[in-house]
């Protein structure tokens, strides 16, 4: 396994909760933006 492969793996890894907090969060917003338009 090359330093690459393990970095790109624990890269989509380690933020997989950050990335779907970050989804729900986005969501949050867009629903909050089409409320106020």
């Amino acid at each position: 396994m090359s330093n690459t492969t393990i970095s790109k793996t624990f890269l989509f890894a380690a933020p997989r909760e950050t990335v779907w907090a970050f989804l729900t969060e986005k969501e949050k917003v867009s629903q909050a933006i089409m409320k106020v338009l």
